[in-house]
């Protein structure tokens, strides 16, 4: 049901769009049914399916929306949730912003109920276990597209050529969490484009999933090689005495020290990589955020 239903709100904004568009679907730990099938089959039919495939035992989401992407051949990888339903003319908005502002990725607001209004893009609490919380005002008044340092990434779109070049997801995260700020900040420090359109929104379900999320040690570990990988050790310890403080896993300070241990010995190598290609530290980054009045 998930699947077929963000597929049909995608629909709904391409009826006499002119866009012509492609599905990936990456069916990541749901049960398969004969309901998914006929669905599937269907959209195949159609010529909308150009690929689809099914794992029992699921992959993290980036990890999910990293093997999908290599069967994408179009300008723009749009990624869903499959718990993700668009508004109306989110792709027209989509559309007119890249032609507009020439951003190498876009992201919209979020409504986890309608009835609750929508949030924008993240105000950056890093020190908060290197992540973010949902800002509830836009900026520029809610009307016209902005800059912005991180959002969500239940439905947002990047252009082929940017996920390409930054090298995509990094395949170490595992199972919730990690990869927002990952994904995003590595935008900034290579100097990609990062937009939040208002007026670009989708509902999204805030429901049980099949995968552990706050709190877990995925979650924990995913953080601090997010940390190390984007700032460096300094703010792999800084996650880690946050998480100690606040987490409720249960896990005493040792177990979460062995946790970290593990989470620089994974990420590096990767840490590493991005350290050559950067164009400036994190902290010089967050300074520039300041100064170009890209919301953060």
């Amino acid at each position: 049901m998930g699947a077929w239903m963000t597929i049909e709100s995608c629909e709904l904004n391409f009826v006499n769009s002119g866009l012509t568009r492609e599905y990936i679907v990456v069916s990541n730990g749901n049960k398969e049914t004969a309901d998914t099938h006929n669905h599937m089959r269907s959209f195949k039919e159609a010529g909308l399916i150009a690929h689809y495939s099914h794992r029992d035992e699921p992959m993290s989401p980036p990890n999910a929306r990293q093997y999908g992407s290599q069967f994408a051949t179009g300008k723009y990888l749009a990624f869903f949730d499959n718990h993700c339903l668009l508004l109306p003319d989110f792709f027209k908005r989509a559309n007119l912003d890249f032609d507009k502002y020439g951003m190498d990725a876009l992201h919209g607001s979020c409504h986890y109920d309608l009835h609750r209004g929508p949030v924008y893009h993240y105000r950056l609490v890093l020190q908060k276990g290197f992540w973010g919380e949902e800002s509830p005002i836009a900026e520029r008044g809610g009307l016209l597209s902005y800059p912005i340092a991180m959002a969500g990434h239940g439905a947002f779109i990047v252009t082929s050529d940017c996920f390409k070049e930054v090298g995509g997801y990094w395949d170490g995260f595992e199972g919730y969490a990690g990869e927002e700020p990952y994904f995003d900040l590595k935008l900034a420090l290579l100097d990609k484009k990062n937009y939040l359109d208002p007026r670009m929104g989708h509902i999204h379900y805030i429901g049980e999933r099949g995968y552990s999320r706050h709190f877990s040690q995925d979650y924990a570990r995913n953080m601090m090689m997010a940390a190390n990988i984007i700032g460096g050790e300094k703010w792999m310890y800084k996650t880690f005495n946050y998480l100690v403080k606040s987490t409720k896993n249960g896990f005493n300070e040792s177990r979460m020290y062995e946790v970290m241990m593990e989470a620089d010995k994974r990420s590096e190598s990767h840490a590493a990589w991005l350290r050559s290609v950067r164009k400036r530290t994190l902290e010089e980054q967050l300074l520039l955020f300041e100064t170009l009045q890209i919301a953060h």
